[in-house]
């Protein structure tokens, strides 16, 4: 390795510098950049092969099946391969999801609207939220399907029943008195659900 003004290159038993796609010591992928005279490495996000996105470690080289933060604060996976992923992703047991449009292909975590309107919640730790209540940033509480999605309308958990709002897009669970059916009126318990047969 050899370093100047232009930044780090790599010559080999030879001496001739490394150009494009090239194994160094230790069998670390770096990429050097042809266009130039000199080749120098290319390090952090790279953008190659036809719009592909890359990240090279300034120690390391091409980063390969593992997250990355990139300076803005966005949080990538690259692939197997070294390619940002985009759109839907196990990684592990848990499911992320990539922003197809961004180039750079960020995870979206919190509440995301997909699929036509669908909502979604991911967690930066445990990804795709399903079967479960979510508490959203604004204090209203959801139920996410066990496939991700919020659900709407009446609805049994477990052995409760809960109205999740229909006119909201969230689809958010309505406590304490609630009037639906063309003016009944109905009584749900954040912890109970719907109230039946009892004093209110």
């Amino acid at each position: 390795w050899f370093k100047d003004s232009d930044g780090w290159h790599f010559f080999n038993g030879a001496g001739i510098a490394a150009r494009g796609w090239a194994y160094t010591t230790n069998n670390d992928i770096f990429y050097f950049d042809p266009s130039q005279e000199h080749h120098p490495a290319l390090l952090g996000e790279v953008t190659l092969n036809g719009g592909h996105h890359y990240y090279f470690d300034e120690s390391r080289g091409l980063v390969k099946d593992r997250w990355v933060k990139l300076p803005g604060g966005n949080w990538v996976y690259a692939s197997k391969e070294g390619a940002f992923i985009s759109g839907w992703h196990y990684i592990g047991n848990d499911i992320f999801y990539f922003d197809t449009e961004d180039p750079t292909h960020p995870a979206l975590f919190g509440e995301v609207t997909l699929n036509g309107g669908r909502h979604y919640y991911f967690d930066e730790h445990s990804g795709l939220a399903q079967d479960r209540w979510v508490k959203l940033p604004g204090g209203n509480w959801v139920y996410a399907s066990k496939e991700g999605a919020f659900i709407s309308g009446w609805r049994y958990i477990g052995n409760k029943i809960f109205y999740f709002d229909t006119e909201d897009p969230t689809h958010p669970a309505l406590f304490g008195e609630v009037t639906l059916n063309g003016g009944h009126h109905y009584w749900f318990d954040e912890n109970q659900g719907m109230a039946s047969n009892q004093w209110v």
